[in-house]
């Protein structure tokens, strides 16, 4: 997946600015879910997705069976200069 870039036309201080604004959603989102736990998963999937389940742990033989594929695929996580994963 490559990652793209709009608002092209917009000023750099516009983009630090969204980018501090990203960051700090991001870091409130993970310190609710470190304090939290699957409370803070289960209602943020709420908001977002309006999506609710019994239960967001995944289990043993999942992780097995998404690890084959990803195998079979050769699918492999990258880690960018930020620090970021996404998947090619």
């Amino acid at each position: 997946m490559a990652i793209a870039c709009f608002n092209r036309d917009k000023p750099e201080a516009d983009h630090a600015q969204a980018d501090a604004k990203t960051y700090a959603t991001v870091e409130m989102i993970l310190a609710d879910i470190e304090q939290f736990g699957d409370r803070a998963v289960r209602d943020l999937s709420e908001q977002c997705d309006n999506y609710t389940a019994d239960s967001f742990r995944l289990t043993q033989a999942l992780i097995a069976t998404l690890s084959a594929i990803d195998r079979l695929l050769n699918i492999r996580p990258t880690v960018d200069t930020a620090g970021i994963w996404w998947r090619d």
